[in-house]
Parts: C-alpha cells; structure tokens; sequence
C-alpha cells in the first residue's frame, strides 16, 4: 500500500511538471536576443557601413532561431501559472538596457496572444470566472467551435489588436471612468498612458485587447487602430543665457515593421535623440552645438543636453500622446551626420 502511494505521488509530481516551463532555456534565449539587439544598436550608432533599413530589419527578424526557439516555448505553456512565469522572466528586462526593454516589448506581445488563447480555452472548458463574457456569448463559441478547426476559430473569435484613445475631461469624470471600467471588464492591457494638462485636460491610453473590442473601443471614441506611431522629439542645448533650441519629427511608417514601434522609439530613439537627429539629418545640428574635427573624426560637441519626446497616433499633436518621456544627457560628444 505504500509503495502505491509512493509510486502515484511521484507519477503526480512529474506529471505536474511536464508542461512546466524551462525558466532556465527561456532567460537564457532572452539574453541571446537582448546580446543581438544591443549589437545592431551599437552599429546603429557607428553607422556601421549598413543601410539603416538593412539595421532595422535585423533587430528581431521571425526566422530568428533563438526567437523561434521562445515562440515554441510560448506555444507549449498550457496553464495561467506557466503563462505568469514566463511573464515574470520578461518582466525583468524592463529594467535593462536599451536592449533588454526592446525585446521585453516584443516578448510581451507574444505572450498576450498566448493569455487570449489561454482565457479562450479556460472559458469553453467552463472554468473562466472572467465578467466579460456572458454564458450565451460562451455558448456561441461552443457552438462555434463544433465545425471550426480551432485555428480558423481563435482567428475568428479572439484575433487581439493594439489601439489608442483620447479622452478630453471637461470636470467630468463619468466619461474617464467608463473607459477604464470597460477596459477592466475586457482585461485589456494597458501598454501606456500619459495625462496631457497644459490648456486641454486630456487622459491618453495605448492598449492592447481583443480586436472586436479594440474596435468598438476606437469607434465609439474616435480613436487609432495600430501599433505605429510618430514621433516628436524637443532638444534644448547650452545654460539659461545661452540657450540652444530644436525640434524633430518622425512619421509612421508607411511599410509597417518593427520600426516605428513604441519599442522601437523607446529602444533606438529615447537612448539618445541627439545621435539619432544627427545620423539621420533631422534638423541642423550645428544650432545644438559645435563641430570639430577630433583624431581625423568630425565630432559634434554638445553643452548640457536635454529632451522631451512625445509618442502620438500619425496625425496628432502632442497633447494626444500615449507616451513621454524627458531626459538629461549631460556633455556629449557625437559622431556622424552631416554638418
């Protein structure tokens, strides 16, 4: 009788574990990708003797063996415990470097298709207690879900999808409560959010969500479907005498890519928008400080630089924005450009 006991005990453990993640495989591809990123991202800032589009395509590209390696991962979690460890190993990125939080950006997206998929299942097998759906809504699935192929039907019923609102508070706060009332009820994810309080007082959200309501979302509040977005970038350069002023832009991609991403800005552009202003020709640099030729190199030298820069839907202003962020350089001594 022991020996049974003993013998279904380990047979529990290890089938308790089987689906278990590898934490250890999974942070170390983690590490991988963030290594690869930060390696394009120095030639991003030497120049690299590449085309930046070439760069860019290569940040993250899908056949990427160490990202095709976390999507298998990924693919295999079956549980919301295995989901909400692999969410913790990618949380930690989120401190990192420039790098790191790229790829916790791109990870994270992966794995909120994974929750949607999760949840689906969890609601059919009848063991959600999410309030978002009704059980005639659930029984429409089901009924569904009999002659789809669950591939054609996660595709149909639970596609997810990013989009961004603004809401103009007018001393009423019913409207804004609403909106993150529905987003609760519908577990959306709030990617960011920033409170615009010069002039107009306005609460701006970027989120991701299942894609019927990401569209009812953006209907009813005449808000932006996509993840691309533009970007305007104030530079201020010298003391409070001697003040140097700019501003840049960057718009949406027209060919849709990682570039152009809330990841992407955070990751290429928010590092440093002096470097990225002069490797690219966005304005004239010479007003932020002075060239010199320095060891056979033309080096820009700039006077305690600052920024803001602020992340919009393509087509708004700054007061519509879903981020920003503002920092202070110090001294720098950049490369590139053209004078």
């Amino acid at each position: 009788m022991k020996k049974s006991i003993i013998g279904f005990s380990i047979f529990a453990l290890l089938c308790s574990s089987a689906h278990a993640i590898d934490q250890g495989a999974f942070e170390e591809n983690l590490g991988k990708l963030s290594s690869k990123v930060e390696r394009t991202l120095k030639e991003l800032s030497r120049g690299g003797g590449l085309d930046k589009s070439t760069l860019v395509s290569r940040f993250l590209p899908k056949n990427d063996q160490n990202r095709i390696e976390v999507q298998g991962m990924i693919n295999e979690i079956q549980t919301q415990e295995e989901l909400k460890q692999a969410y913790s190993l990618t949380s930690k990125l989120v401190e990192g470097n420039s790098a790191q939080k790229y790829v916790a950006d791109v990870v994270s997206r992966m794995l909120k298709k994974k929750e949607v998929f999760l949840r689906l299942n969890d609601a059919l097998d009848g063991n959600s207690n999410s309030s978002e759906e009704s059980g005639d809504q659930i029984s429409r699935k089901v009924q569904l879900d009999t002659f789809l192929r669950p591939d054609e039907f996660i595709a149909v019923e639970v596609s997810a999808a990013e989009g961004s609102v603004s809401l103009l508070e007018k001393g009423d706060e019913d409207r804004l409560h609403h909106f993150q009332g529905i987003l609760d009820r519908h577990e959306c994810d709030v990617i960011s959010q920033y409170h615009w309080d010069d002039g107009d007082d306005r609460y701006n959200y970027n989120f991701s969500c299942k894609e019927f309501v990401v569209d009812t979302l953006i209907e009813h509040f005449e808000g932006y479907k996509g993840e691309h977005f533009d970007l305007h970038v104030e530079l201020t350069s010298g003391s409070w005498l001697f003040r140097n002023e700019g501003e840049f832009q960057v718009s949406a991609p027209e060919k849709r890519s990682e570039k152009g991403t809330l990841g992407w800005y955070r990751a290429v552009v928010e590092n440093n928008p002096f470097q990225f202003a002069l490797e690219n020709n966005l304005m004239n640099m010479e007003t932020m400080g002075k060239f010199k030729d320095i060891a056979g190199d033309k080096t820009l030298l700039v006077k305690n630089a600052k920024f803001k820069l602020w992340v919009t839907a393509p087509g708004q202003n700054k007061s519509h924005a879903i981020y920003m962020s503002e920092g202070k350089l110090g001294d720098l001594s950049l490369k590139g450009g053209q004078q």
